[in-house]
């Protein structure tokens, strides 16, 4: 298995390490009255979570690049039509939720 990137998924890399960076630097609150507690725990959590998206995003620029990802465009593909459907079926529960009121 050859994972050599491509320079533009190497720039999203470097993109997604500065977020990282990000992600852990402390921000003072606009309400100086509040003691904002820095939780390294929950920042951590955060960055698990963006992690799966982060590799797919790299590793679909890098496809996009090689121009070798038909099972990758098809798996694509099938998670929007399902993100789709759902949104409808949530979309039409709540439009019937709010004509029972």
């Amino acid at each position: 298995m050859d994972l050599k990137l491509s320079h533009q998924a190497l720039l999203a890399v470097v993109g997604y390490l500065l977020v990282a960076v990000a992600i852990f630097v402390p921000v003072k609150q606009a309400d100086q009255k509040q003691q904002n507690e820095y939780r390294l725990g929950d920042r951590l959590a955060v960055l698990f979570i963006m992690l799966l998206p982060m590799i797919l995003s790299v590793y679909t620029i890098n496809c996009l690049v090689s121009g070798s990802c038909n099972m990758w465009s098809w798996f694509n593909s099938i998670l929007v039509f399902i993100w789709s459907v759902l949104i409808f079926i949530v979309s039409l529960y709540g439009a019937f939720q709010a004509s029972k009121q």
